[in-house]
């Protein structure tokens, strides 16, 4: 396949679904998200040899479409439980690994669901990815939700429009290669070290496909997590503000050398949110996802009395 060439995009295809909300929102250590980390939630092959040959040969073909693209470790959400403790929101997230070839390579095909079945107990969603995404609701002062349209340079949904995100990665917590194939069990210590990488991950994101400093970021809340029903991806989803403005943002994308992955910058009025999700079919819809679960929020209904005032 020649670099001019394109596979079939698949990830717009298909619908989303809120997998849970944190009300109030979850803040770095209020206790809000605990982390359940174990092999036995790793991404377990399949027992057909030809699916796990052709996952690799689809990792292969985009690779050979986007070069730069790479491998390496990725969280897996295995599954996850919520329950209430003095009138809030609590979450554990199970998490293991996979890698991101599997989830590129998987993402390709037209039915991933279909494609992985097998007789086993648990299929097909034992042999899915399931990697962990995230993406960032992110207020301008004049409250306006940034988002940007993908590049040719992505490894998905390219000339879509999402929200900044990306994925959490193991390697910031040191996590090996060797633990895809080994037995582990995360220690206390290491699960809050991953619990810190959620959180940080998506300002990272923000950092660096916006453009934004650290500093021109409030506080990181967790708003819950969605869902991509086509491949079951999940995507956790936060939220922050800027003291920049629209055209303040606007005069910093186009003035910064960070359009590696993002081609231009676009903005939805708070006031319109709903009719703009639902009317957009060029968004992602895992993030289509997240502006919905945005907009049911508490902390949706705050920004608006801000707008307000």
């Amino acid at each position: 396949m020649g670099s001019n060439e394109t596979l079939p995009d698949n990830f717009g295809k298909g619908g989303w679904k809120i997998c849970f909300k944190i009300e109030p929102p979850a803040t770095l250590g209020n206790g809000m998200l605990k982390i359940s980390f174990h092999s036995d939630y790793n991404r377990k092959p399949h027992p057909d040899d030809i699916v796990e040959e052709t996952i690799k040969d689809m990792w292969k073909r985009r690779k050979e479409v986007n070069p730069k693209m790479w491998n390496a470790l990725k969280f897996r959400v295995d599954s996850y439980s919520t329950f209430h403790a003095q009138g809030a929101s609590v979450v554990k997230l199970n998490l293991g690994l996979t890698d991101y070839a599997s989830y590129q390579g998987s993402g390709s095909l037209a039915s991933p669901l279909t494609f992985f079945q097998s007789p086993e107990e648990g299929a097909p969603e034992r042999h899915l990815p399931l990697s962990l995404g995230n993406a960032g609701i992110v207020l301008t002062s004049d409250n306006f939700i940034i988002l940007l349209e993908r590049s040719e340079q992505v490894g998905e949904g390219v000339g879509r429009w999402v929200l900044p995100g990306g994925h959490p990665e193991p390697s910031h917590v040191n996590i090996p290669d060797s633990y895809l194939t080994q037995s582990y069990e995360g220690t206390r210590d290491m699960c809050l070290t991953i619990e810190r990488e959620l959180y940080n991950s998506i300002l990272m994101e923000i950092t660096e496909e916006v453009g934004l400093r650290s500093s021109e970021l409030f506080t990181l809340q967790l708003l819950g997590m969605v869902q991509r029903e086509r491949d079951k991806r999940p995507v956790l989803v936060g939220h922050t503000r800027t003291t920049l403005s629209k055209s303040e943002m606007e005069a910093r994308f186009c003035c910064q050398r960070i359009h590696t992955e993002a081609c231009r910058i676009l903005f939805c009025d708070i006031r319109q949110v709903e009719t703009f999700f639902q009317e957009n079919e060029q968004i992602m819809p895992e993030h289509r996802g997240a502006l919905q679960l945005y907009f049911e929020s508490s902390v949706c209904q705050q920004d608006w009395k801000l707008c307000k005032e």
